[in-house]
């Protein structure tokens, strides 16, 4: 035991700066000594106490910091729990200097929540007390004061603002009327139907599209007066009433013109008329949050402030540490053993690298080859890297494997789980991998003994190499049955833990780098004078330019050469240069830039950050991360670099950029998006979270807060996450993140609940559809009359549709309900919609089908489709609905009044095998459908449209399996696909051939649509021409993206997609969209694709024709 100070200190009135020795007793039994002053704030002295626990063993018993108070023997010789952390401590005056650390005690409103946050996220908070890791514990607590502070925020706004944030609307970034919607008005003009609220008062209004919502609302109520006799009337009357979307629970809030909101602008592109109804303020049902719900007590409100101010005061003591830049020792660990492999060999080995980013910093260290006996086996070996710690990178992480040495190769057919080595011409067959961080989450270099529980491969893994650095940091939690592989970190400093620099410290430390060279940031500029002419890949930067540059002493006044002045007109060799980097900046994320190349753009980082921001992700791939004055330099210039685009500043956050710094400056370019910009990246921003070696980081805080304050965004954001729960590597994170949303929107919470409940009914009705074997009808009598049961009926009403929350369902339509008839049952499901000016919900409930796939897809549609908007381009694209809400689990919407080419080919084809040769069937069903010349060129110029927008998003994805049944057609003409089981050019085969052999579905049949049935005469050339022309142009459109597109699939690797793994999968794009090549030539690349697409449909009607011979899809 530590010794203590004389008991009788405090009657002596110790000076107010003395300091005092204060032996704490903690939970964990563990004593620990605490120099403090006498007058320190309680407050203060746990704060000391806490960053001194992790000096000490057992650390990983103790919860977050909150849940503690401090208790001592007072004065009157009585046990005092201190409440009231603001005390000094010299007024506590504690017997004998002794202080103990309890817990406090349990809020019974506290568990209520804890368990129904522990059910709604499929895993019980106790599982995260369990971990016992510091991290966690306090990664909890501060999530809860955030989100607390953000709750409190939320408390205080308007009704008004309280309605925008549970019912946001959709709106576009830009009040302008897009080219594509102007000819839908006549001069700006457009017609809108109203409906007062609980009435059956309707009006109909013709107004400018730039009329508010407001005055709308006040010409509505105005004309109802009128009517009504209500004289004289309020020229306020519109005030406390807002518009509500007839059949959505959606408000068009604010002063913006009606059509920038997207609900007008998507039902005038239809040719449709807006549709609304006035509601009172009062009258809008908000979800509210009682008292008791809350999660803090007043003292632990106090505790808040407190804890967010966490570092605001002084510390009372200087920290034993030393920056790891000044530690000049080559860093190295201790293989201890292994255990639980799961091997027949003999021999087993491990290998470990250092890696940053994906990218290894040194050449990797193996052990000697053991025994592997009894279950384990022992080496106690020391691995030294050929890396100095002071070079270490805050985010460089330790990979390691172990493997099995056969003389035959172990690996299944296809895998590359198996490599040669070839020193002792003996097979390493993987076994197990792991990773972990090097600097712990507050950046102290971890030492001392530790296990890891590994990670077995995958039959599918496609790695090429031996370590899997792009593999999570955590360690499998099945403890018991994983492999354990235990490691002792060096410690090399016996007195002081070593310390990343802060950022302060960073930055000082870059401005002494540039002091140290002559030229102030150019030394390596000048360098390059030595040996120029490998640069001659540089299309534009000679090397005279570059030769040019060694004698400028500034920036700003570089000279030109006589050389480049003669071949130039312009003869500033900056110009050149600049011009070099704007090149080299439209380059796509997966171009592999050489040595000299990655030189040269280091050299001219100053110039970059002033002309060419854009061009920061490929400088970052410049870096030398294994140098800390090249690190330092770098992440010095981040806090001035001007703020990238969102869509730029999204590569950032991809797993080759490690550095937090790096993506928290990502992270403060992506903050200004609008919440509908935000979520259509979301699902990526989601996946990008795995890439992040911290629990605690921006990109964490950023989601909450965001989710936090906009009730659409929490939706989706809580089921991306909830649908992963399943997945051990991110579980624990994921589970976190929604534990920290639910405490922060606990209202939601009960919406969440009545949805989860409304699934697992749903869920068990398609498990026992898929076990009868009975046909169709009786299949359907049986889903049926489980539905009507008492407790599923109950839960499958009065909840929020999980597909789209802006949908109230009111109850099931059971007699609407049935199965579908492919092979995992899927249910048909159909709800009333809870406004009455709604029509019936529809959506397909899956289970049995991984749906991330068509996610993903989908929402790549809804991106281009943006895209082509943007440019003025509207194609009709109609990206459906699509979420996965668990494993193998989720929703598809239903669009109505369509059918797949397959039944319309059936339908007005002679026989299955001819139906598909014949041009005019798909034409006939639409002048069914559309009686009127008005109604069919209509429908024409929809199908057109669309259809070139389909053939784009097909062939530049590489969207396969393209049968008759995966492609469909709306009554009014809009053309749509569905199933995207293949992506990128996975295209099915068949005894080795491949099926589809062209490079998008072009058929006769569709030309005979595009074309009104005059292919060769009449107004139908030129038809076909406007429709090549939009192919053409949104092609273009896509490829002036490319580099864009690729950086969100690339997100996405982390997935687990089978087609969609690594780097290689990409590479698909770059074909497709031709980005090594000028636009005209892409252009001209489009056009042959096209004509092949054209010349061979006959391919694709054969196929289908075989298709519709081996199906019968009907529903």
């Amino acid at each position: 035991m530590s010794p203590a100070s004389p008991y009788n200190i405090w009657e002596n009135n110790p000076p107010q700066d003395a300091k005092i020795l204060i032996s704490c007793l903690m939970p964990n039994s563990i004593i620990i000594p605490l120099d403090v002053m006498a007058n320190a704030l309680l407050s203060e002295l746990k704060e000391e106490l806490w960053e001194e626990v992790r000096k000490y063993p057992l650390q990983g018993l103790l919860k977050e910091q909150s849940s503690y108070n401090l208790m001592c023997i007072n004065c009157m010789a009585e046990r005092e729990t201190l409440i009231d952390e603001s005390r000094r401590l010299c007024d506590v005056k504690p017997f004998q200097n002794l202080l103990k650390v309890v817990e406090r005690e349990g809020d019974k409103a506290e568990e209520t929540l804890n368990t129904k946050i522990g059910q709604l996220i499929g895993k019980g908070l106790h599982d995260f007390d369990s971990l016992k890791s510091l991290e966690v514990n306090e990664f909890r607590w501060r999530m809860k004061d955030m989100v607390s502070v953000i709750s409190r925020e939320t408390e205080d706004i308007s009704t008004i603002d309280k309605i925008k944030q549970q019912y946001p609307c959709d709106m576009a970034e830009s009040d302008d009327l897009p080219t594509y919607l102007a000819p839908k008005l006549r001069d700006g003009i457009m017609q809108v139907n109203i409906q007062l609220e609980n009435t059956e008062t309707c009006f109909s209004f013709s107004i400018a599209h730039t009329a508010t919502p407001c005055q709308l609302t006040t010409m509505a109520l105005q004309r109802n007066a009128h009517l009504l006799g209500q004289y004289p009337i309020d020229e306020d009357i519109g005030c406390g009433h807002v518009l509500k979307v007839s059949g959505r629970q959606e408000y068009l809030i604010g002063d913006f013109p009606l059509s920038r909101f997207l609900y007008v602008r998507n039902t005038l592109t239809r040719e449709g008329n807006p549709s609304f109804v006035v509601v009172a303020s009062q009258n809008v049902v908000l979800e509210r949050v009682s008292n008791t719900s809350s999660a803090t007590s007043n003292a632990q409100d106090a505790d808040v402030v407190k804890r967010n101010s966490r570092n605001s005061f002084p510390t009372l003591r200087k920290k034993q540490s030393l920056l790891s830049w000044k530690v000049d020792s080559q860093f190295s660990f201790r293989v201890e053993s292994v255990s639980l492999l799961n091997t027949s060999e003999s021999e087993v080995g491990i290998q470990a690298g250092i890696f940053h980013g994906g990218r290894s910093l040194c050449e990797p260290r193996k052990t000697q080859a053991k025994s592997y006996v009894n279950g384990e086996c022992t080496w106690n070996e020391e691995l030294i890297f050929d890396l100095k710690v002071r070079d270490l990178p805050r985010a460089a992480r330790l990979c390691l494997v172990v493997y099995s040495l056969s003389k035959m190769s172990k690996g299944a057919k296809g895998s590359r789980r198996t490599f040669k080595d070839l020193e002792n011409e003996m097979y390493i067959n993987q076994l197990a991998w792991a990773n972990t961080t090097i600097f712990d989450y507050e950046g102290l270099l971890k030492t001392g003994s530790f296990t890891l529980y590994m990670w077995t491969y995958a039959e599918d893994v496609q790695n090429e190499e031996i370590m899997n650095p792009l593999g999570t940091v955590v360690s499998n939690p099945n403890v018991d049955h994983a492999t354990a592989l235990t490691l002792a970190f060096t410690k090399f400093q016996d007195t002081k833990l070593v310390q990343y620099p802060k950022m302060e410290d960073i930055c000082a430390a870059a401005a002494n780098f540039r002091d140290e060279s002559d030229d102030s940031g150019m030394s390596s500029l000048s360098s390059l004078s030595g040996d120029t002419s490998s640069l001659s890949s540089f299309s534009i930067a000679s090397t005279a330019s570059i030769n040019s540059l060694n004698s400028i002493n500034s920036v700003n006044s570089m000279a030109s050469t006589s050389s480049l002045t003669c071949k130039r007109n312009n003869g500033s060799a900056m110009f050149y240069i600049t011009e070099q980097l704007r090149y080299t900046a439209e380059r796509d994320p997966l171009h592999e830039m050489h040595e000299d190349e990655r030189r040269f753009l280091w050299s001219l980082r100053y110039q970059i950050s002033q002309q060419v921001p854009n061009l920061l992700p490929k400088l970052l791939l410049c870096i030398e991360w294994n140098d800390y004055k090249e690190t330092a330099e770098m992440l010095s210039l981040l806090p001035n670099w001007p703020k990238l685009p969102p869509a730029r500043a999204l590569e950032l956050l991809d797993f080759a950029y490690a550095d937090a710094g790096v993506r928290s400056f990502a992270i403060e370019c992506v903050r200004q998006v609008s919440d509908d910009e935000l979520l259509l990246y979301l699902l990526q921003l989601v996946q990008a979270l795995k890439h992040e070696s911290y629990l605690e980081c921006d990109l964490v805080n950023f989601l909450i807060v965001r989710a936090l304050r906009n009730r659409k965004i929490g939706h989706f954001l809580f089921w991306h996450l909830r649908a992963e729960m399943h997945v051990p590597a991110v579980a624990v994170r994921f589970g976190l993140m929604l534990e920290a949303y639910c405490r922060g929107a606990p209202d939601h919470m009960k919406i969440f609940s009545r949805q989860l409940a409304a699934l697992n009914r749903l869920q068990e009705t398609s498990e026992m559809a898929r076990q009868k074997k009975e046909g169709r009808d009786k299949l359907k009598q049986l889903v049926q009359e489980s539905l009507k049961q008492n407790h599923f009926y109950e839960a499958l009403s009065d909840l929020l549709c999980p597909l789209d929350p802006a949908l109230r369902c009111r109850r099931i339509r059971v007699e609407k309900c049935k199965t579908m008839d492919s092979k995992m049952r899927p249910l048909w499901a159909v709800f009333e919609n809870d406004d009455p000016s709604g029509n019936d919900i529809y959506f397909i409930f899956k289970h049995g089908d991984d749906l991330r796939q068509d996610m993903l897809t989908l929402q790549m549609i809804r991106i281009m489709d943006r895209l082509w908007k943007q440019a003025g381009l509207d194609l009709r694209m109609n990206p459906y609905g699509c979420i996965s809400t668990g494993n193998r689990v989720g929703l598809i919407e239903v669009v109505l009044d369509a059918d797949t080419i397959a039944n319309i080919q059936k339908e007005k084809g002679v026989t299955k095998v001819t139906a598909t040769f014949e041009r005019g069937s798909l034409l006939a069903w639409l002048k069914d459908h559309n009686p009127t010349e008005t109604a069919l060129n209509n429908a024409i110029e929809q199908f057109s449209l669309s259809c070139a927008g389909y053939c784009v998003a097909t062939y530049v994805l590489g969207i396969a399996d393209r049968h008759s049944d995966n492609i469909m057609v709306k009554k009014n003409g809009q053309l749509f696909h569905i199933d995207f089981g293949h992506i990128l050019g996975h295209f099915k085969e068949k005894f080795g051939i491949r099926r589809e052999r062209v490079p998008f579905v072009l058929t006769h049949d569709f030309e005979h649509v595009i074309t009104k049935g005059q292919t060769k005469k009449g107004s139908g050339p030129v038809r076909f021409e406007a429709f090549q022309s939009n192919c053409e142009q949104a092609f273009l459109v896509l490829r002036r993206h490319g580099s864009f597109i690729i950086s969100l699939l690339a997100m996405m690797i982390s997935t687990g997609l089978p087609e969609l793994s690594c780097e290689k999968d990409l590479n698909y794009l770059r074909e497709t969209m031709v980005l090594d090549l000028s636009e005209q030539e892409a252009l001209r690349h489009f056009r042959s694709q096209f004509e092949e697409a054209k010349k061979n449909s006959w391919k694709t009607s054969i196929n289908w024709t075989i298709h519709n011979l081996a199906s019968d899809n009907r529903q």
